[in-house]
């Protein structure tokens, strides 16, 4: 059966420090799930990392806001760290605060058979689901063990969750790109 439906809470949370990930949904192939998990690991272990932090506070943005309701909330280098690190989802019940408690990162993934050139994932903010398109060749990155490029697009669509977002013709310098790269380059 190529798709495998995981209705699932982890428990104990998968956490490092302060942050952590729960998956509540899984329906992609088999054999994909360890991958995932694996990918999520070295996520949440170098998003917390000190070369991380410095290049996110480093970054030289185009955009770098979420939509709260109808207001656009402006972010300083120091806001979006802080926002990503407390893992204040949109959707939901959280609002962004400094409070320091550990937060969860929530992900739901679900395979996607229609999606758009050249797009290879979406996050629906409606129900929270990260959508993996057919084109994002996850058997190659599971083949090849790349966790880094596995991890670094469900960030970027994680960030959608969390309320950004990109113009198309500025997209390269984005909040919501650039970030995501960061993470790959500090696990060098």
């Amino acid at each position: 059966m190529r798709n495998l439906f995981f209705a699932l809470l982890l428990s104990p949370f998968t956490a490092f420090g302060q942050l952590s990930y729960q998956i509540h949904d899984f329906e992609l192939a088999e054999g994909h799930r360890t991958h995932v998990e694996e990918s999520l690991d070295l996520l949440i272990k170098t998003i917390q990392s000190k070369t991380f932090k410095e290049k996110v506070l480093a970054g030289n943005y185009t955009e770098a806001y979420v939509y709260m309701g109808r207001k656009r909330k402006n972010f300083t280098n120091q806001e979006i760290l802080d926002y990503i690190l407390h893992a204040a989802e949109k959707s939901g019940a959280r609002k962004f605060s400094k409070v320091n408690q550990p937060k969860v990162m929530d992900f739901r993934l679900y395979p996607a058979s229609d999606c758009e050139q050249p797009t290879i994932a979406f996050a629906n903010s409606e129900n929270g689901r990260i959508m993996i398109c057919d084109r994002f060749n996850l058997d190659a990155n599971v083949k090849y063990g790349y966790h880094a490029e596995t991890a670094r697009v469900l960030f970027h669509e994680y960030m959608h969750l969390l309320g950004f977002n990109h113009l198309k013709k500025a997209k390269h310098k984005t909040a919501i790109h650039q970030i995501p790269y960061f993470f790959v380059e500090a696990i060098r």
